[in-house]
């Protein structure tokens, strides 16, 4: 039980360490996924609070219930009917229990690469079935899922091998609440370091770009930058210019081949 939910859905203090290497060169024509307009959106918000006896919990939603809540992570689900590709990305969780809390960008639904700390890429194989496979497909991770108007929420994550179930891990009964994913109008996916927060930097092409690489695959996403107000007045840059981040194979926790494939 503890395996399969830290490796997909437990939140634990960890660091504020960005894991993202910047590139100079880079490749344009590897394969990629494009997060065309058939993607739906949806983010989880995760609070530590206090509930009514005072004692520390842990919710995927501001309840009026908790008090003194503090936002410790955000997660994103992109889902597409439309190519049957589901991906799940993680951020990373603050350590400190200030950052989230304190750097909001100006639009409450847009999807911020600078924090990203995992991607895990999954097919829809069936009604209200999310699969996520690891590399080679004989190990796979089901999350059987409600979907609603506005909302995703997990019920039940079943651990497969070779197509048959070994284990089923109902979700309130594991951690003690439902985990629901809220859907979200216009998420452009930005790159803000929140430094200059009026000035994000916007995902070009909107395509994540796949490297297979030994034992596991490297990501690349490129964005266009506007200068800074302190760029432009030192001159350090007067034209927009392109950003490219790339995350490695420890980021990536599912083989995104499937995907390439519709």
């Amino acid at each position: 039980m503890r395996f399969i939910f830290c490796a997909l859905l437990l939140v634990t203090g960890s660091c504020n360490n960005r894991v993202y290497d910047v590139i100079a060169r880079f490749d344009p024509d590897k394969p990629a996924v494009g997060l065309d307009d058939t993607y739906r959106k949806y983010m989880r918000y995760v609070y530590r609070g206090s509930d009514s006896r005072g004692h520390r919990v842990l919710k995927t939603v501001s309840e009026k219930t908790l008090t003194d809540t503090v936002l410790l992570e955000v997660e994103y689900l992109l889902v597409s009917d439309t190519h049957r590709n589901v991906i799940y990305i993680t951020t990373i969780p603050d350590k400190y229990q200030k950052w989230y809390t304190r750097n909001l960008l100006p639009h409450p639904s847009w999807i911020n690469a600078y924090d990203f700390n995992t991607f895990h890429f999954g097919k829809i194989t069936g009604e209200g079935e999310y699969t996520f496979s690891l590399p080679g497909g004989s190990i796979s991770r089901v999350w059987n899922v409600e979907i609603a108007v506005d909302e995703i929420k997990i019920d039940r994550i079943d651990q497969k091998v070779d197509g048959y179930r070994q284990e089923a891990i109902f979700v309130s009964d594991a951690i003690g609440f439902p985990i629901f994913f809220d859907a979200r109008e216009n998420s452009n996916v930005v790159f803000s370091s929140y430094k200059d927060r009026l000035l994000p930097c916007d995902f070009l092409n909107r395509k994540i770009y796949i490297k297979e690489e030994r034992r596991g695959f490297r990501i690349y996403m490129e964005f266009t930058c506007d200068p800074t107000a302190k760029e432009r007045r030192k001159q350090k840059r007067i034209e927009p210019y392109s950003y490219v981040i790339s995350f490695g194979k420890k980021r990536v926790r599912y083989s995104p081949l499937p995907l390439l494939t519709d």
